[in-house]
């Protein structure tokens, strides 16, 4: 599906000039948009130690869950129910590091909104219970995936799941419908890497739309932005005149939010930087700007983009956990999160893209800040 642009967007416009300025040789970096770095190295770094890895330990946690939802099944028990609870967040932690993949297969098998449309529709998930139907080929309502699963299994206390499951055959049908369409789709997307789409990925050089450098710039920033948007800036009233909306965190109902937000951020520096998970280093964004020599405010872009990261998980790790809770009793702590996070959108919305002659081609939320 091709991207579009909002072109009557200030934020958009604002690219645009900056982008023709800094090709134009402003003293920001050199004026042939990188020319001499070698984007098929990077490009194979974060293939096969960032993204192919990332989707082989999600699918490996979700055929976990799916084999811990089986043993429920044949020993309903508490211990059993918390030991499907405790995949669960796991496989949503896994989510984090694949999250801003969705290019190519990922786009294709359009993972986030069959893993990741929160917050939940509650209401529909409760009529899909009562209806006993789940329309899985809807993959744009939120009636699905982890935040389904978060209102499945962590609105009640386990002696409901455990009565759902002897009185409600669907109520089971449905969790496993769940797990089974984020598998398959992970499934396919790890597939497509492995069997052609790397190479593919690899070779496709350049600065144009379409490039993988675009794909990958793009969703860094998109990515990014989700943060400051979905998780910190609606819930906490900032993007929303000053209305708090505290169930509308991500993973309201376990009430892993916050720790979901330090690690999608881990997981974003992570890829910036072209470190893998597991910690080993190579060829990344990081070395594109340094290669161009990218300057900031008389410092290094790079630097720039290194010390915001650093300051913005800072301010998520120093909230209480839930997010929710801090929200309601303690939202300034919040707020000034939220601010850091900001500060590091216009570095990886506009001021990269501009040095590597890239466009941001992802439509523009109309409350983005920068």
């Amino acid at each position: 599906m091709p991207y579009q642009i909002k072109r009557s967007s200030f934020s958009t416009l604002l690219f645009f000039a900056t982008l023709l300025f800094s090709c134009a040789g402003d003293g920001n970096g050199s004026t042939d948009c990188g020319a001499g770095f070698d984007q098929e190295a990077m490009f194979a770094n974060l293939a096969d130690h960032l993204i192919i890895p990332g989707y082989t330990e999600l699918s490996s946690s979700l055929t976990q869950l799916n084999e811990d939802l089986q043993v429920l099944q044949e020993e309903p028990t508490e211990e059993s129910v918390g030991l499907l609870r405790e995949q669960f967040k796991r496989c949503y932690i896994d989510w984090q590091w694949v999250a801003a993949f969705e290019f190519g297969p990922g786009e294709n098998q359009l993972l986030r909104s069959t893993c990741n449309n929160f917050p939940v529709n509650i209401d529909l998930v409760e009529q899909n219970l009562s209806e006993e139907h789940f329309d899985e080929a809807a993959s744009d309502r939120f009636d699905r995936g982890f935040p389904a699963l978060d209102y499945l299994l962590f609105h009640q206390q386990p002696e409901w799941i455990l009565e759902q499951m002897q009185t409600h055959s669907f109520y089971t049908v449905y969790l496993e419908s769940i797990i089974q369409q984020m598998l398959s789709n992970v499934e396919h997307s790890l597939e497509a890497w492995n069997t052609g789409y790397r190479n593919s990925f690899i070779e496709n050089t350049g600065t144009a739309a379409g490039s993988s450098l675009s794909a990958v710039i793009n969703q860094l920033s998109q990515q990014y932005e989700r943060i400051k948007t979905e998780r910190i800036g609606l819930p906490s009233g900032e993007l929303s005149l000053q209305f708090a909306f505290p169930e509308k965190v991500e993973a309201y109902f376990s009430g892993i939010s916050k720790e979901l937000a330090v690690e999608s951020l881990e997981a974003l520096r992570a890829f910036y930087e072209g470190k893998s998970r597991a910690g080993s280093d190579g060829p990344g964004l990081e070395e594109f700007l340094q290669h161009v020599d990218a300057q900031k405010n008389e410092q290094s872009l790079d630097q720039a983009i290194k010390d915001q990261f650093s300051t913005a998980l800072q301010a998520v790790e120093a909230l209480n956990s839930p997010l929710s809770t801090s929200i309601e009793n303690e939202n300034e702590t919040v707020v000034n999160a939220y601010n850091e996070i900001s500060r590091q959108v216009i570095h990886l919305k506009t001021d990269m893209p501009a040095v590597l002659c890239v466009s941001i081609t992802y439509i523009d939320n109309p409350s983005d800040s920068d």
